[in-house]
């Protein structure tokens, strides 16, 4: 996939072989370093050309989004909203720390999210059409809260193991803020009370 740095070189005796050198320039502790491997469909999740920039006048990361053979139509609509919550949390949490910022759908996954550094590994399950809409909720949730772990989990981590509630959180909080933002006030109160 895109690393925030990467390069293709030949295999030196196999020429019909290639070889990709990774790093990350970011410092990022092992437990958040994530691959996906497969035969997967990319999605470029375009720039709003509104708000390219945010506040500060940086440019806006570079988002994809990948799924397996199958789930193509699902993927684009799925996504869609992914720029905006990038905006949202740029212009109120400062700069996006890592270079770009990816969405894997896989199937059979353990739990319904992984999150790694510029990468959020994520089920099949909360891809949705456009028909959709209960399960836009859910999993506008559970994206944009990816998305906010990026901020918070990832690139600022707790010191000791007690201090997980205080960085759980403050993602769910941003999340929080973000999910008022596109569903109002009377989803974000309810999803409080039945949170």
């Amino acid at each position: 996939f895109y690393s925030p740095s990467y390069a293709q070189v030949s295999h030196p005796y196999n020429s019909s072989k290639t070889i990709f050198v990774f790093s990350q320039p970011t410092l990022t502790s092992a437990q958040h370093i994530a691959w996906a491997a497969g035969p997967f469909h990319t999605h470029a999740i375009p720039a709003d050309l509104s708000s390219a920039e945010d506040a500060s006048g940086t440019a806006q990361p570079v988002m994809h989004a990948f799924c397996l053979p199958g789930h193509e139509a699902f993927l684009a609509n799925t996504v869609a909203f992914m720029r905006s919550a990038m905006c949202f949390y740029v212009n109120e949490f400062g700069s996006y720390p890592f270079g770009s910022h990816k969405l894997v759908f896989v199937e059979e996954m353990p739990t319904q999210r992984f999150d790694a550094a510029t990468l959020s590994l994520v089920s099949v399950d909360l891809l949705h059409g456009e028909d959709a809409i209960d399960p836009v909720y859910e999993t506008r949730q559970s994206l944009s809260h990816a998305l906010a772990c990026q901020w918070i989990g990832i690139n600022i981590q707790q010191k000791l193991w007690s201090d997980t509630w205080l960085v759980n959180g403050l993602g769910l909080y941003i999340t929080g803020l973000y999910m008022r933002k596109i569903f109002g006030t009377n989803e974000y109160r309810f999803r409080l009370k039945k949170d």
